[in-house]
């Protein structure tokens, strides 16, 4: 069963991806130091539909390519998207920490909630935001659920109890990752387990992922802490 549970809250991490994804391809080729967002914002949604104005500062080469700054127009998140040099703008980072943000104060209290399903029948579920905005919710069977092969911005799967990761779900977030998705995670009536990304993913980060998955403790001592360079773990 697929039930689409599109909102604004999904476009805009939607929109949070594809814009640091789009950054962080002009930093690299274009050699530049930072990058940061022109316009007024608090929350990622202040920034659905409006034209997004980032600056670049310290660049070595001029910008040519836009990259996944045009899937933001395409996906219809933004009217528009102009580049230029300075640096009064806010740092993209906050992009991150604003994404992080509204997942866990809206995608994960809705999972926990359908979780109690879980817990109940043994069918797991999974919430999955494409890159496109779209999200849907997916049921699945009894200890397991499909994960289609899309380009996803955010994969929330349900567990009954636990919330550690099995080796099939880190490698789905590795995937994840290597395809540019933001976050991967687990809930259930009591605890969730989320990876994410809050910066390009590296070779060491992917090594680090890959040691998780050998890893059966230690899960519990951090609610928040870094495995690996640009990937936090996020527990609750």
């Amino acid at each position: 069963m697929e039930v689409e549970v599109t909102s604004d809250i999904s476009r805009s991490l939607a929109l949070a991806n594809n814009l640091v994804n789009g950054i962080e391809s002009l930093v690299e080729d274009c050699s530049c130091g930072n990058a940061y967002i022109f316009n007024e914002f608090t929350s990622l949604e202040d920034l659905l539909d409006e034209e997004v104005e980032v600056g670049l500062s310290g660049c070595s080469n001029a910008v040519e390519n836009l990259f996944e700054l045009n899937d933001l127009i395409r996906y219809g998140l933004v009217r528009g998207v102009r580049v230029r040099e300075g640096v009064l703008g806010v740092d993209y980072h906050m992009l991150y920490e604003l994404a992080i943000s509204t997942a866990l104060e809206n995608i994960i209290p809705y999972m926990k909630e359908i979780s109690l399903k879980t817990a109940i029948t043994g069918v797991e579920y999974m919430y999955i935001i494409l890159k496109s905005g779209r999200a849907l919710l997916l049921e699945g069977e009894a200890n397991r659920v499909a994960i289609p092969a899309v380009s996803a911005t955010l994969m929330i799967h349900t567990h009954s109890s636990i919330c550690n990761p099995s080796a099939n779900d880190l490698r789905t977030t590795l995937n994840l990752f290597f395809d540019g998705g933001l976050g991967s995670g687990i809930t259930s009536p009591t605890c969730y387990y989320i990876l994410f990304r809050v910066g390009p993913f590296t070779e060491g980060d992917y090594l680090t992922l890959k040691s998780l998955r050998k890893s059966k403790h230690g899960f519990e001592l951090l609610r928040r802490r870094f495995v690996g360079s640009n990937v936090l773990l996020l527990l609750g």
